[in-house]
C-alpha cells in the first residue's frame, strides 16, 4: 500500500466517523441573546460547554503569561481561569461545584506561593 492510500484511508475514516455517531438535537427557540445560545450550546454537549471554556482558557492563559515566572504565570492564569469560571457560572453555563473549586484552587496556590517566598 503507498503512503497516499494509507493517508486517504485514514482521512475517510476520521471524516465518516461523525456522521455515523451523529444525534440530532433540539432546535434552537427562542433564542434572543449570548446568554440563551450558551445554555443551548450547553445542553447540546451535556453540560460540558463551560469545563470546555475553562480548560482552553487556563492552557491559552498558562502559554501567554509563561515569559513570566512559573509561579506568577500559574497564579495569573488561574486568576483569569477563576474571574472566567464566575462568568460562565453567572451565565448558567457552568456548574456552582466547578466555580467553588476554581475559586478555592486559586486562593490555595496564591496562599502557597505566598507562604514559600518567605
Amino acid at each position: 500500500m503507498s503512503f497516499k492510500l494509507k493517508i486517504s484511508i485514514i482521512l475517510a475514516i476520521l471524516l465518516l466517523t461523525p456522521i455515523v455517531y451523529a444525534r440530532e438535537y433540539e432546535q434552537p427557540t427562542n433564542i434572543s441573546g449570548f446568554q440563551d445560545l450558551f445554555q443551548w450550546n450547553n445542553r447540546v454537549v451535556d453540560h460540558q460547554f463551560g469545563i470546555g471554556i475553562l480548560i482552553m482558557v487556563f492552557f491559552i492563559s498558562f502559554v501567554l503569561l509563561k515569559a513570566f515566572e512559573s509561579a506568577q504565570a500559574f497564579t495569573g492564569c488561574l486568576f483569569f481561569t477563576m474571574i472566567v469560571a464566575v462568568g460562565c457560572w453567572a451565565l448558567s453555563i457552568l456548574n456552582t461545584t466547578w466555580m467553588i473549586g476554581s475559586v478555592l484552587l486559586c486562593a490555595l496556590t496564591t496562599l502557597l506561593i505566598f507562604w514559600l517566598s518567605d
